[in-house]
C-alpha cells in the first residue's frame, strides 16, 4: 500500500477510535492502544505476530486501510534489515498477506450484505401504503435508509429512496423541495450529503399535508376499481402454458420468422443512471410482468435493424424525470435467443444475466430540463433550510439545462 499512517491519527482524548461492526464509531482505552502501538515502533517477531493475531481475532472491526499500509511498510523495513538473521520472515510476510486478503474479502462480503439489506429496506418503503409511511416506525426506517445510503456515499440508493417516497401514486413533483431534489440528483456536481438532507426535509414537508388526499383515496379505492392484470396477458398466457422458458423467438414466430442466432436491434427508453447501473450489473432490473418472466428491463426488439417508432425515446423523456433521472435512449444488438417474451407483443425482456451478450451498445442522453423556468429562485429562497444548502440548490438550478 505504501500509505502514511501515524498512531496518533486514531487517538481521541483518552481513547482510540475505530469503526465497529455496525459501522458506528467505537473506542478502546488508549492504554490498550499504546500496547498495540509499541509493536509498530519496536518490531520483533513476537510483536508482529501479536499484531496479526489482533487483526485476525477482531474480524468485526474494520481496520483503517492506512493502518494496514503502515503495517506492510514496517514489516518490509524490518524484513530488509533482518533477512539474514531471521530467514523465516518471508513465511511471516506471507502470513500477513494472506491475513489481509481474508480481511478484504470479509469486508467486501459485509458491504455486499449491507447493499442487499438496504435494497430490501427501500423496496419495503416503496410498497407501504401512504398511511403506513406516517407511522413512527416508518419514519425510523426511512431515516435509517437515508443515513446508510449517505454513509456509503451511494447516490443510486438515494435516488431509489426518493423514487419510493415521492413518485408513482405518491407523486409530489409540485412540491418545491421535491423539485429541488430532482435538480440535485441529476447534477453531478451536487453532494450526496445535500441530497440526503433534502430527502429527509421533503419527507417531513409532504407528510404533513400533501399525502392526506392519498390516504383517503387508498381507503376508498377497492380492488374492483382496478383492472385485472390477467386480462392483459392475451397470447402470452397460451405461450407460457407450453413454454415456461418464455422464448421471444417462439412467441414472435407466430407473425415473423426469426432464427435464434439472428442479431436483433433492441432499444430501451429510461433513466441514464438506472440503465448504467443495470449494464454494470449493479441492479437486476425490475419485475417485467408475468409469472415466468422474472426480472430485467423491457426492450423493444427491431428485427429489421431500424427503430422506426422512436417510442422509447419519447418514453424516456416523459418518464425518467418521475424517477429523478436523466432521459436516455439505450440501443444495442443481441442474438434473439437471449430475449424473453413479455405481455406486450412489441416488447421483450432483457435479463441482467444476458447483458454480457450485448454488442454495439449506445446510449443517447437527452437534456434534463429544469422543473420550472420561472419563479423557482424565489421559491428556493423561501425554503426553511440553512443558507448554505439554499445557495448550493440555486447553483444547481443555474447549471441545469433549459429545454
Amino acid at each position: 500500500m505504501g500509505s502514511s499512517f501515524n498512531v496518533s491519527d486514531l487517538k481521541s482524548g483518552n481513547s482510540v477510535l475505530y469503526l465497529g461492526k455496525d459501522g458506528q464509531l467505537a473506542s478502546v482505552p488508549s492504554s490498550v492502544w499504546t500496547q498495540i502501538g509499541s509493536y509498530f515502533w519496536n518490531p520483533d517477531i513476537y510483536s508482529l505476530s501479536k499484531i496479526i493475531h489482533h487483526l485476525n481475532n477482531q474480524v468485526d472491526i474494520k481496520i483503517d486501510p492506512k493502518l494496514l499500509g503502515y503495517l506492510e511498510d514496517r514489516i518490509k523495513e524490518y524484513n530488509d534489515s533482518h533477512a539474514e538473521q531471521i530467514p523465516h520472515l518471508k513465511a511471516f510476510e506471507d502470513l500477513v498477506s494472506r491475513t489481509q486478503r481474508v480481511r478484504r474479502n470479509y469486508i467486501k462480503l459485509k458491504e455486499l450484505d449491507a447493499s442487499v439489506s438496504l435494497d430490501v429496506a427501500i423496496k419495503s418503503i416503496k410498497n407501504r401504503s401512504t398511511a403506513d409511511l406516517l407511522t413512527e416506525q416508518s419514519e425510523t426506517d426511512i431515516k435509517e435508509c437515508i443515513e446508510r445510503a449517505q454513509y456509503t456515499d451511494n447516490r443510486f440508493a438515494l435516488r431509489r429512496i426518493a423514487n419510493a417516497l415521492f413518485s408513482g401514486k405518491r407523486n409530489c413533483f409540485h412540491v418545491t423541495s421535491v423539485q429541488c431534489l430532482r435538480l440535485l440528483l441529476c447534477d453531478p456536481l451536487s453532494s450526496n450529503d445535500d441530497i440526503a438532507k433534502l430527502i429527509w426535509a421533503a419527507y417531513q414537508e409532504v407528510k404533513g399535508c400533501d399525502w392526506a388526499y392519498l390516504i383517503e383515496w387508498e381507503k376508498t379505492s377497492s380492488s374492483s376499481d382496478k383492472s385485472d392484470p390477467s386480462s392483459n396477458y392475451g397470447n402470452y398466457q397460451n405461450l407460457v402454458r407450453d413454454d415456461e422458458d418464455g422464448s421471444w423467438v417462439r412467441y414472435i414466430s407466430h407473425c415473423k420468422e426469426i432464427s435464434e442466432d439472428q442479431e436483433v436491434l433492441v432499444s430501451h427508453g429510461g433513466g441514464l443512471f438506472y440503465v448504467g447501473e443495470f449494464l454494470r450489473g449493479k441492479t437486476v432490473g425490475y419485475s417485467a410482468g408475468g409469472e415466468y418472466v422474472g426480472t430485467g428491463i423491457f426492450v423493444s426488439p427491431h428485427p429489421d435493424g431500424v427503430d422506426k417508432t422512436q417510442r422509447d425515446a419519447f418514453y424516456a423523456c416523459r418518464r425518467s424525470p418521475e424517477h429523478f433521472d436523466i432521459p436516455a435512449h439505450f440501443t444495442a444488438k443481441i442474438k434473439a435467443k437471449y430475449l424473453r417474451a413479455v405481455i406486450n407483443g412489441y416488447e421483450a425482456k432483457l435479463s441482467f444475466e444476458n447483458v454480457q451478450y450485448l454488442e454495439d451498445v449506445s446510449i443517447e442522453v437527452y437534456n434534463y430540463p429544469v422543473p420550472r423556468l420561472y419563479g423557482m429562485e424565489s421559491d428556493i429562497q423561501k425554503l426553511p433550510y440553512d443558507e448554505g444548502l439554499k445557495k448550493r440548490i440555486l447553483e444547481s438550478y443555474a447549471r441545469a439545462p433549459r429545454g
